[in-house]
Protein backbone atom coordinates (compact mmCIF):
# COMPACT_ATOMS: atom_id res chain seq x y z
CA UNK A 1 0.00 0.00 0.00
CA UNK A 2 2.93 2.25 0.96
CA UNK A 3 4.40 1.75 -3.20
CA UNK A 4 0.80 2.76 -4.36
CA UNK A 5 0.19 5.76 -2.06
CA UNK A 6 3.90 6.77 -3.46
CA UNK A 7 2.93 5.99 -6.07
CA UNK A 8 -0.07 8.15 -6.22
CA UNK A 9 1.72 11.29 -4.70
CA UNK A 10 4.34 11.00 -7.53
CA UNK A 11 1.58 10.79 -10.24
CA UNK A 12 0.23 13.37 -8.34
CA UNK A 13 3.47 15.73 -8.43
CA UNK A 14 4.07 14.83 -12.31
CA UNK A 15 0.37 16.08 -13.16
CA UNK A 16 0.93 19.16 -10.48
CA UNK A 17 4.25 19.78 -11.94
CA UNK A 18 3.36 19.43 -15.71
CA UNK A 19 -0.28 21.14 -15.10
CA UNK A 20 1.81 24.51 -13.68
CA UNK A 21 4.67 24.07 -16.67
CA UNK A 22 1.51 24.23 -19.21
CA UNK A 23 0.39 27.12 -16.81
CA UNK A 24 3.26 29.06 -16.92
CA UNK A 25 3.81 27.84 -20.74
CA UNK A 26 0.45 30.03 -21.39
CA UNK A 27 1.30 32.83 -19.01
CA UNK A 28 4.47 33.46 -20.69
CA UNK A 29 2.67 33.05 -24.21
CA UNK A 30 -0.33 35.09 -22.96
CA UNK A 31 2.47 37.79 -21.91
CA UNK A 32 4.08 37.38 -25.54
CA UNK A 33 1.20 37.91 -27.01
CA UNK A 34 0.06 40.94 -24.87
CA UNK A 35 3.59 42.37 -25.84
CA UNK A 36 3.51 41.96 -29.74
CA UNK A 37 0.06 43.74 -29.77
CA UNK A 38 0.91 46.13 -28.07
CA UNK A 39 4.38 46.81 -30.76
CA UNK A 40 1.86 46.18 -33.50
CA UNK A 41 -0.47 48.75 -31.81
CA UNK A 42 2.16 51.66 -31.36
CA UNK A 43 3.82 50.90 -35.00
CA UNK A 44 -0.25 51.67 -36.63
CA UNK A 45 -0.19 54.62 -34.42
CA UNK A 46 3.39 55.66 -36.06
CA UNK A 47 2.93 54.88 -39.23
CA UNK A 48 -0.90 56.50 -39.03
CA UNK A 49 1.05 60.17 -37.96
CA UNK A 50 3.48 59.37 -40.69
CA UNK A 51 0.38 59.28 -43.32
CA UNK A 52 -1.26 62.40 -41.65
CA UNK A 53 2.24 64.02 -42.43
CA UNK A 54 2.68 62.99 -46.04
CA UNK A 55 -1.14 64.13 -46.29
CA UNK A 56 0.22 67.68 -44.69
CA UNK A 57 3.25 67.66 -47.42
CA UNK A 58 1.02 66.70 -50.34
CA UNK A 59 -0.86 69.50 -49.43
CA UNK A 60 1.64 72.02 -48.76
CA UNK A 61 3.65 70.72 -52.24
CA UNK A 62 0.14 70.94 -54.17
CA UNK A 63 -0.37 74.66 -52.78
CA UNK A 64 3.18 75.82 -54.00
CA UNK A 65 2.54 75.02 -57.03
CA UNK A 66 -0.49 76.35 -57.37
CA UNK A 67 1.01 79.81 -56.15
CA UNK A 68 3.68 79.28 -58.24
CA UNK A 69 1.25 78.18 -61.15
CA UNK A 70 -0.91 81.31 -60.16
CA UNK A 71 2.20 83.88 -60.38
CA UNK A 72 3.50 82.35 -62.96
CA UNK A 73 0.49 82.56 -65.11
CA UNK A 74 -0.62 85.77 -64.32
CA UNK A 75 2.68 87.52 -64.64
CA UNK A 76 4.25 85.88 -67.51
CA UNK A 77 0.83 86.60 -69.08
CA UNK A 78 1.40 90.04 -68.49
CA UNK A 79 4.79 90.14 -69.47
CA UNK A 80 3.96 88.48 -72.29
CA UNK A 81 2.09 91.96 -73.51
CA UNK A 82 4.75 94.14 -72.89
CA UNK A 83 7.18 95.22 -75.70
CA UNK A 84 10.32 92.94 -75.55
CA UNK A 85 11.14 93.19 -79.15
CA UNK A 86 14.40 94.67 -77.74
CA UNK A 87 17.05 93.92 -74.77
CA UNK A 88 16.96 97.96 -74.33
CA UNK A 89 13.02 97.95 -73.71
CA UNK A 90 13.74 95.20 -71.76
CA UNK A 91 15.98 96.42 -69.49
CA UNK A 92 14.22 99.82 -69.40
CA UNK A 93 11.26 97.91 -68.11
CA UNK A 94 13.53 95.87 -65.09
CA UNK A 95 14.77 99.50 -64.36
CA UNK A 96 11.70 100.50 -63.98
CA UNK A 97 10.14 97.65 -61.56
CA UNK A 98 13.16 99.37 -59.01
CA UNK A 99 11.64 102.83 -59.29
CA UNK A 100 9.04 104.36 -56.34
CA UNK A 101 7.01 105.45 -59.13
CA UNK A 102 6.10 105.10 -62.76
CA UNK A 103 4.38 102.13 -65.44
CA UNK A 104 5.60 99.77 -62.71
CA UNK A 105 7.00 100.92 -59.58
CA UNK A 106 8.29 98.09 -57.57
CA UNK A 107 7.05 95.10 -58.84
CA UNK A 108 9.13 91.98 -58.41
CA UNK A 109 6.91 89.78 -59.72
CA UNK A 110 6.92 91.75 -63.41
CA UNK A 111 10.80 91.56 -63.06
CA UNK A 112 10.31 87.56 -62.27
CA UNK A 113 7.99 87.63 -65.51
CA UNK A 114 10.91 89.10 -67.70
CA UNK A 115 13.57 86.47 -66.57
CA UNK A 116 14.33 82.92 -68.35
CA UNK A 117 13.25 79.69 -67.68
CA UNK A 118 16.41 79.03 -65.83
CA UNK A 119 17.19 82.41 -64.52
CA UNK A 120 13.22 81.88 -62.96
CA UNK A 121 14.10 78.86 -61.00
CA UNK A 122 17.48 80.20 -59.33
CA UNK A 123 15.40 83.38 -58.58
CA UNK A 124 12.47 82.12 -57.34
CA UNK A 125 12.73 81.82 -53.54
CA UNK A 126 14.37 85.44 -53.69
CA UNK A 127 11.17 86.66 -55.30
CA UNK A 128 8.85 85.08 -52.89
CA UNK A 129 11.09 86.02 -50.16
CA UNK A 130 10.36 89.63 -51.20
CA UNK A 131 6.61 88.90 -51.47
CA UNK A 132 6.65 89.11 -55.22
CA UNK A 133 7.96 93.30 -54.61
CA UNK A 134 11.20 94.42 -55.39
CA UNK A 135 13.89 94.76 -52.61
CA UNK A 136 11.37 96.52 -50.05
CA UNK A 137 10.62 100.40 -49.74
CA UNK A 138 14.35 101.29 -49.80
CA UNK A 139 16.36 101.82 -51.62
CA UNK A 140 14.54 102.44 -54.78
CA UNK A 141 16.38 103.59 -58.48
CA UNK A 142 15.58 107.28 -59.11
CA UNK A 143 16.67 107.18 -62.81
CA UNK A 144 18.45 104.83 -64.83
CA UNK A 145 20.72 104.47 -68.02
CA UNK A 146 22.03 102.05 -70.80
CA UNK A 147 25.45 102.54 -70.70
CA UNK A 148 26.62 99.80 -72.61
CA UNK A 149 25.99 97.29 -74.99
CA UNK A 150 27.80 94.08 -75.89
CA UNK A 151 26.41 91.54 -78.34
CA UNK A 152 27.72 87.98 -77.96
CA UNK A 153 26.42 87.03 -80.98
CA UNK A 154 22.45 87.65 -82.83
CA UNK A 155 20.32 86.37 -79.96
CA UNK A 156 22.54 87.46 -76.80
CA UNK A 157 23.80 90.56 -75.16
CA UNK A 158 24.88 91.98 -72.13
CA UNK A 159 23.91 95.21 -71.06
CA UNK A 160 24.73 97.94 -68.36
CA UNK A 161 22.39 99.60 -66.61
CA UNK A 162 23.84 102.58 -65.14
CA UNK A 163 21.10 103.76 -61.69
CA UNK A 164 20.81 106.20 -59.14
CA UNK A 165 19.86 104.49 -55.98
CA UNK A 166 17.97 106.70 -53.64
CA UNK A 167 16.83 106.49 -49.73
CA UNK A 168 15.39 108.65 -47.28
CA UNK A 169 18.62 109.33 -45.72
CA UNK A 170 20.08 110.06 -49.27
CA UNK A 171 20.13 111.74 -52.53
CA UNK A 172 21.05 108.82 -54.48
CA UNK A 173 24.21 106.13 -54.85
CA UNK A 174 25.48 105.54 -58.62
CA UNK A 175 25.42 101.70 -59.23
CA UNK A 176 25.63 99.07 -62.20
CA UNK A 177 23.41 96.34 -62.96
CA UNK A 178 24.73 94.22 -65.57
CA UNK A 179 21.94 92.52 -67.59
CA UNK A 180 22.47 88.91 -69.55
CA UNK A 181 19.24 88.51 -72.29
CA UNK A 182 19.13 86.34 -75.12
CA UNK A 183 15.92 86.60 -77.86
CA UNK A 184 14.09 83.44 -77.07
CA UNK A 185 12.23 81.69 -80.25
CA UNK A 186 9.17 84.14 -80.61
CA UNK A 187 11.69 86.84 -80.96
CA UNK A 188 11.38 89.04 -77.29
CA UNK A 189 13.95 89.56 -75.23
CA UNK A 190 14.38 87.67 -71.72
CA UNK A 191 17.22 87.82 -68.69
CA UNK A 192 19.17 85.26 -68.33
CA UNK A 193 21.10 86.65 -65.51
CA UNK A 194 21.98 89.64 -63.27
CA UNK A 195 24.42 90.88 -61.64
Amino acid sequence: MKKLTLGLIILFLVIFICGCASENKETVKDIKIAQLQQEVSELESKAAMQQEEILSMRGEIQAFDEEIEFWGWGVQRFANKLDRTSPEKVAAIYAQTLMNSGDYPKNGALQYGLLSENCKKEMLDTYRSLGWGSRGSSPWVQDYKITKKSEIDGKSVIITLSMTWKTSADNGIPGDTILHMTQNNDGNWEITKIL
